[in-house]
């Protein structure tokens, strides 16, 4: 589908929407699972994209959803035209790697598109959010869960930040995340991430906070050295706690580093938003200034007459 050639495409598009989503039953799910969604997420999106472009596999409508909700049954009716609507949002025992990037994908389209009602409908309550998250976190630390988890925190940037009581649940276990050295590394850019938003207003109170989230860090790893050292001299039998101690400092250290990756990345950010905007303060006055020129000619032509 992105080859350059028109004929490619169509018979992509063909492929996929009349042969390969019909053998799965018209379910946007079903298909990711046989594409491997964990290792191909950004395949799998594109595909998702098309689709929706095609007018295939969006979510359930309100009605739809709601009597699925009381018969517990799926709906009946997609535009493919088989009973495979997905009926949006999905509770935890729902969850897998393909109904978490299919649920995630749609929230960033809709949000692309400014459909705000449809995404309202399909976003999960904003109190409800920390509890989705901690079962994946929390879970057995697989690679599915741990994808599961990012498309959890990426649905998190379209959250409603009205909710004061959910903003700070979810503030509340991004940080906890942050300090633990149990959370996986290939969490941490998601979680600053979810950060930044819930501190868009508060740019000096989000680097307070990752500051110190780093010092944590760097003061568990310290202690856990410190530990292993005692440990190893005290005993030298107890090999693989010695082994535990430093896998742990080697992910308070990989912690660290992501910390640090992630406050460059919002000091560029800046940096390129404030260059921006002297660009545009710039191109403002020039403009202001051809406009004063120009009066001042025409007044000087009024004068001559």
């Amino acid at each position: 589908m992105m080859c350059r050639n028109l004929g490619v495409q169509i018979a992509c598009s063909s492929v996929l929407c009349d042969a390969w989503l019909k053998s799965k039953q018209f379910s946007a799910p079903q298909l990711l699972e046989s594409f491997d969604c964990e290792h191909f997420a950004d395949d799998c999106e594109r595909v998702l994209r098309h689709l929706f472009s095609k007018g295939l596999c969006l979510p359930a409508p309100p009605a739809a959803a709601a009597a699925a909700a009381d018969q517990k049954t799926a709906p009946a009716a997609n535009a493919g035209g088989a009973a495979s609507a997905v009926v949006l949002p999905l509770k935890s025992g729902e969850l897998t790697a393909a109904t978490a990037l299919y649920w995630r994908t749609v929230c960033d389209v809709f949000s692309e598109q400014k459909k705000d009602a449809q995404l309202e409908r399909v976003m999960p309550a904003t109190i409800d959010i920390p509890q989705l998250i901690t079962t994946h976190v929390t879970g057995s630390g697989d690679e599915r869960e741990v994808f599961i988890a990012q498309q959890l925190l990426r649905l998190c940037l379209h959250v409603d930040w009205a909710d004061e009581s959910g903003r700070r649940s979810i503030a509340t276990l991004m940080i906890k995340l942050l300090r633990s050295f149990e959370t996986s590394e290939d969490l941490i850019p998601h979680i600053t991430k979810v950060l930044r938003k819930i501190y868009f207003n508060d740019e000096n109170g989000y680097l307070a906070l990752m500051i110190q989230c780093m010092s944590d860090v760097r003061s568990t790893a310290s202690t856990a050295a410190g530990s292993d050292a005692k440990s190893k001299a005290a005993d030298q039998s107890m090999s693989e706690d010695d082994k535990s101690k430093a896998a742990a400092r080697h992910a308070m250290e990989l912690k660290h580093t992501s910390l640090s990756q992630s406050i460059e990345a919002w000091e560029s950010d800046k940096a390129a938003a404030v260059e921006d905007d002297k660009t545009e303060i710039a191109n403002q006055l020039s403009a202001v200034c051809m406009l004063c020129v120009a009066l001042l000619l025409y007044a000087h032509r009024l004068v001559c007459i």
